[in-house]
């Protein structure tokens, strides 16, 4: 029931905003008794964005927010971290192959948003690289991808 959560759901958008203020819930409404973090934690999982949650969370008072709670958030983003800078190691690998061979390439989506939008490597949650390659260039690709 989405109107059973309505503090969390304008929680975790407020957490998402651009300009990150916490407008519509007073710091006394943030807290164990108040938000169901659990559902806050879950949600924020769910739609991808428990890095960008856990970044506001670490800038509430530590009495506002458990710490088991923080620490889920900050597993989260640390695991995504890690990955995150795997897939940018091996992208830049791939990278000087490709442009070796002279193959035009464009980056998309998370890959190309993660050092620009972002500028933290553990903020977009990412699990594969989409590229944009003309079609003539598949073939020399695909052989130094695979």
């Amino acid at each position: 029931n989405s109107m059973e959560h309505i503090k969390e759901e304008i929680f975790i958008h407020q957490c998402i905003a651009q300009d990150g203020r916490m407008l519509n819930l007073s710091l006394p409404d943030i807290s164990e008794k108040k938000l169901d973090w659990d559902y806050i934690f879950k949600k924020a999982r769910y739609d991808c964005i428990s890095p960008i949650v856990y970044q506001r969370l670490k800038s509430l008072p530590r009495n506002l927010v458990p710490t088991a709670v923080l620490n889920s958030f900050k597993n989260t983003y640390l695991m995504n971290a890690l990955r995150n800078e795997h897939l940018l190691r091996e992208l830049e690998k791939i990278l000087k192959i490709i442009q070796k061979e002279g193959i035009p390439i464009l980056l998309l989506k998370g890959i190309a948003l993660i050092n620009t939008v972002y500028k933290d490597a553990g903020l977009r949650p990412m699990v594969d690289m989409d590229v944009l390659l003309l079609k003539e260039h598949l073939p020399r690709f695909e052989k130094i991808i695979f």
